[in-house]
């Protein structure tokens, strides 16, 4: 069952009087990489979709959780030859008869292939890179228990100025690629309503947490902050609505990541200018903005320093709520930067690192507030080797001075701060495997390079294991993506002992940089690992081909790879993908073509 491609003639268009030229959604006026979050137009989201429950209602709309449809037009694809994929998932599993799963090493993997690229969902080898067991609630040939966050508004009752804000959002977030970002998969929109399917963070925000937050917790929390926002940062947009609430942990675990969220507020400044428009949450916004004055990316950074103060202690350092706006005292302190620390933070010995760094964060001037680039070095190279040798110190003291171990006191955990970018940069080791599969990248053709990114896009991203670790400890910068320096410098002990030289990296780096834009985005990389990580599974490679048939027939074709190529379209690339897919030579690529595609 696919989507119809009925129009409603009646339905009021937000994007002007002209058709989809006009369309800031529209696939055809995007880049291949920004077209990858699929924008669905005259579908509605529960031809695909079920909803398992609301979780959030507002005027304008609700959130809820979803699961694919067992009869969507994916699993009727999988059905049309199941002997086909029940004899390579049996191959696959007659030629693995172990796993190695050494992650003493963050560059090892748990390899699960033999022969065959494609790995089974339901083999003995189902781990992730670090060994640890992964679920996979997929039936075989059924609807896919993995969930998703989808985001419904009704645009019926939204002004002009309403719509742009959501348009922007949506525009924003096709145009991430970042671990510490929530992702966006696809975009559907019919008669007066538009939905958002988007990566699901199960493990509440950073207010649920809030009672347990050490000092340790909140520099990985800022940490992983703030790469977010340097990645942001680096492409002029502000969040302009950092708050507790949409700061998400991605799982229910002790030690999960977090993702930022909720760019409705989010804009684009350019460096040379500024920003006016009042917007915010009344805890967090920046001074500047409140008062109307002309603002820049630097208002993320006092949002920051507000939320760090209220973890670390449980307080506000200025305005709470929207009553704290006729306290004369708070405002003269909030527009002056003027705070206090109550004796909470001496009782909690919060280091002088942690008052630092909100003290640079929290300066009236926003030219005086620390860069994201600043604020994030000083996290990793100050701040959390400070609470390293803390713990180390504190460690070795109990153990000279403690009694039997039965009776000792609890030591703050170091997983915490073991689990933070900071520390795994340190232990990088960059082995075979990983070099291997970075070359074998760059010598697939456009149209399996294109595959297997599409793939790692539309994949369930809980299944990575080390892989978001081992991609931002490569990013010596910090700046979201890998540049050839950085590559150079995570195989530099590799390179010496392998004869691997600089020229030899350099072209590693071209084969992976799939766009030519100088830097290898989070999803290039995933792509080139996918397959040594044992990524590309049955489900996931359905999953790409039904992001690659964008119509729904059952076949790729050319029409549907210039939809998704976008403004990348050329005739010649066009040409040279469907020869390479296309192995009966029949002008389309099926199915069964595709998965034989993936095999080798």
């Amino acid at each position: 069952m696919g989507c119809s491609n009925s129009k409603n003639t009646d339905e009021l268009d937000h994007f002007g009087a002209q058709e989809d030229s006009e369309n800031p959604l529209d696939n055809t006026v995007h880049t291949f990489r920004k077209t990858l979050p699929w924008y669905r137009k005259d579908c509605h989201f529960s031809e695909i979709y079920d909803v398992v429950r609301v979780i959030g209602q507002g005027s304008m709309g609700e959130v809820s959780i979803v699961r694919k449809r067992v009869n969507s037009s994916i699993d009727t694809i999988k059905k049309k030859k199941p002997e086909s994929l029940e004899l390579l998932n049996r191959q696959h599993i007659q030629r693995t008869s172990g796993c190695s799963n050494d992650a003493s090493t963050i560059g090892s993997t748990s390899s699960c292939s033999s022969g065959s690229s494609i790995s089974s969902t339901t083999d003995a080898c189902n781990k992730t890179a670090d060994g640890v067991k992964k679920t996979d609630s997929s039936s075989p040939l059924g609807g896919s228990g993995r969930l998703y966050a989808c985001k419904t508004v009704m645009t019926n009752n939204m002004t002009d100025a309403e719509m742009d804000e959501f348009i922007n959002e949506i525009d924003i977030l096709r145009e991430f690629d970042h671990p510490n970002i929530v992702q966006l998969f696809e975009v559907y929109r019919k008669d007066r309503k538009i939905w958002l399917i988007m990566e699901l963070c199960k493990g509440g925000d950073l207010e649920s947490r809030i009672s347990n937050m050490s000092e340790e917790r909140v520099a990985v929390a800022m940490e992983q902050m703030m790469a977010g926002l340097a990645y942001m940062h680096s492409g002029n947009v502000c969040h302009s609505d950092l708050k507790m609430e949409n700061i998400m942990y991605e799982d229910t675990s002790d030690d999960a990541a977090i993702k930022l969220i909720d760019f409705g507020l989010s804009q684009r400044i350019s460096k040379d200018q500024a920003n006016n428009r009042a917007c915010g949450t009344i805890y967090t916004v920046a001074p500047e903005v409140l008062m109307g004055h002309p603002y820049t990316v630097q208002n993320d950074i006092w949002s920051a320093g507000v939320l760090a103060f209220v973890l670390l202690s449980e307080e506000y350092p200025f305005l709470k709520n929207m009553k704290d706006l006729a306290d004369e005292k708070k405002m003269a302190n909030f527009v002056y930067a003027r705070y206090t620390m109550s004796d909470t933070w001496k009782e909690r010995k919060i280091s002088s690192f942690a008052k630092d760094y909100i003290a640079k964060s929290l300066q009236r001037d926003p030219g005086s507030r620390w860069t994201t680039k600043e604020a994030l070095d000083f996290i990793q190279t100050k701040w959390i080797p400070y609470l390293m040798k803390r713990h180390d110190n504190m460690y070795t003291s109990e153990e000279n001075r403690s009694p039997p171990s039965s009776e000792r006191a609890p030591v703050i955990p170091s997983t915490i701060l073991e689990n933070s970018t900071a520390l795994k940069r340190k232990h990088l080791r960059v082995n075979s495997n990983l070099v291997a599969a970075m070359k074998q990248f760059g010598e697939y053709g456009r149209f399996k390079k294109m595959v297997l990114i599409t793939l790692a896009h539309t994949m369930d991203k809980r299944s990575l294991g080390n892989l978001k670790e081992l991609f931002l400890s490569i990013d010596s910068e910090n700046t979201g993506t890998l540049h050839l320096r950085d590559l150079k410098l995570a195989l530099q002990e590799y390179a010496s002992k392998h004869d691997l030289t600089d020229d030899d990296i350099a072209s590693m780096f071209v084969g992976l940089d799939s766009d030519q834009s100088g830097k290898v985005r989070y999803i290039e990389f995933l792509a080139a690992v996918a397959e040594i990580y044992g990524l590309v599974t049955m489900d996931n490679v359905a999953d790409a081909f039904d992001r690659l048939d964008c119509d729904n027939s059952g076949f790729i074709t050319k029409e549907n790879l210039i939809s998704v190529l976008g403004t990348d379209y050329c005739d010649d690339l066009i040409l040279k993908m469907l020869k390479e897919g296309d192995l009966g030579k029949t002008g389309i690529i099926d199915y069964s073509a595709f998965v034989k595609l993936m095999q080798y």
